[in-house]
């Protein structure tokens, strides 16, 4: 085998591809390939001694994903590529990939898996993509800086989750946009009353967006079959937050995914002012 540091243009990267067409037994994966993209058009790729293999013939081995998305971004990225590789690619990708929660753990962040989470919801709130229950293109480096950014409403939401234990992870990661910025409790009334309300059932009628999100919730972790998905969990939060702010009774909490009754998603969390009149 041959090595070499090459500058692979979006021409060398899309006549190698052109050429190994056919020959990858891997379904290219475009939400693979647009995390790569976003890195590379933020300048956030590295020279990491990962390379790009090329059999005897000229076809990609590996590295499909990495050469679409130089073609995707239009870069020229620096990277290591071997030549002749002999393998027929049974023994490649055998490592383990680093996770975010593990970039945060040797960080030394407590609780670095729930934080990975919370700061991936932060972001996605920060770009519009709120309403999305897909995995949205987010680097790992754009994670890290998200926990970064919102380290002490990351921290509160966690010490929460761990204080009531009957409040789901997700439902915990969603709300913890309430102590980001101006939802700051020392700022706004409205997460104060949330919050207590939330926890602890007092002073709220059975009108009150935030007694149904609590009755679903005390539901949802004491029961297998009342059981939602994290994204549901997170809207309904949001729902039931989104309520509250604009002074909306409601007689349940529920959102339609299908149908004529079908919910329209909140796309943001609103912002509450001044204290809850309820």
């Amino acid at each position: 085998m041959k090595t070499e540091i090459m500058e692979i243009t979006p021409q060398i990267a899309e006549s190698w591809l052109k050429k190994s067409r056919g020959t990858n037994y891997r379904k290219l994966d475009k939400k693979r390939v647009k995390i790569y993209e976003t890195a590379m058009s933020r300048g956030e790729w590295e020279l990491n001694g990962q390379s790009i293999q090329l059999r005897g013939d000229g076809t990609v081995l590996d590295g499909q994903h990495r050469l679409q998305a130089i073609i995707n971004a239009g870069v020229t990225i620096e990277m290591l590529v071997v030549f002749d590789v002999k393998s027929d690619g049974l023994h490649i990708d055998r490592g383990k990939p680093r996770n975010v929660a593990q970039h945060l753990q040797y960080m030394k962040v407590k609780n670095a898996t729930q934080s990975a989470v919370v700061a991936r919801l932060l972001l996605q709130h920060e770009t519009g993509q709120w309403d999305q229950h897909y995995n949205c293109a987010f680097t790992d480096d754009m994670i890290i800086k998200s926990y970064q950014d919102n380290e002490d409403s990351i921290t509160d939401a966690n010490l929460i989750a761990h204080k009531v234990k009957w409040i789901p992870r997700s439902l915990c990661a969603a709300l913890s946009i309430l102590g980001s910025g101006e939802y700051l409790p020392s700022q706004n009334d409205t997460v104060v009353w949330f919050w207590s309300a939330f926890v602890s059932g007092a002073n709220i009628s059975n009108t009150d967006p935030v007694h149904h999100l609590r009755e679903r919730m005390i539901a949802h972790s004491t029961s297998q079959n009342r059981r939602l998905p994290p994204f549901m969990v997170r809207m309904l939060a949001t729902l039931a937050w989104n309520k509250t702010c604009e002074g909306v009774q409601v007689k349940q909490l529920k959102i339609a995914m299908t149908g004529p009754a079908k919910t329209t998603l909140p796309k943001k969390v609103l912002v509450g002012e001044g204290e809850n009149a309820s």
